[in-house]
């Protein structure tokens, strides 16, 4: 599943060019993002058909720069507003994350509003919690 969360962040407009896009990892330095996981329980529904609603809970988190300039933080956080922004979008338009055969993606919730986890004196760590909820097909 996160594989296909990254995949869906990756066609954001919004991400800086050149720039990784991790999973489970962000370095001390320099800007870049990852997809995390997130303990969570994933069965929300089970249909008496054997399929049921599930979610991921997930986390995007980006290093930024970051300094006691007030311009640069405002630009971070105006970063993560746009970022929801387009996630709402994408959900109003129904463009979801492609899932294997057997998943349908139903909406991309996003959790948490953007903020700071951890900072040093260059950069600092954003980031917002999120939820795919999906229709899994009975597994036979």
């Amino acid at each position: 599943m996160i594989n296909h969360l990254r995949d869906y962040f990756l066609t954001c407009p919004l991400l800086h060019d050149g720039f990784a896009m991790n999973v489970d990892f962000l370095s001390t330095s320099g800007v870049e993002y990852s997809i995390d996981t997130m303990p969570y329980n994933p069965v929300v529904e089970t249909y008496i058909d054997g399929s049921s609603i599930r979610k991921c809970n997930f986390i995007f988190a980006s290093r930024e720069h970051y300094n006691q300039d007030s311009t640069q933080n405002m630009e971070n956080i105006q970063f993560y507003e746009n970022l929801i922004e387009w996630i709402e979008n994408n959900n109003f338009q129904n463009i979801l994350p492609q899932l294997d055969s057997g998943q349908t993606a139903l909406k991309l919730s996003v959790n948490t509003a953007g903020y700071i986890l951890d900072e040093n004196l260059k950069t600092a760590r954003y980031q917002i919690q999120c939820s795919l909820e999906y229709l899994q097909e009975r597994i036979n």
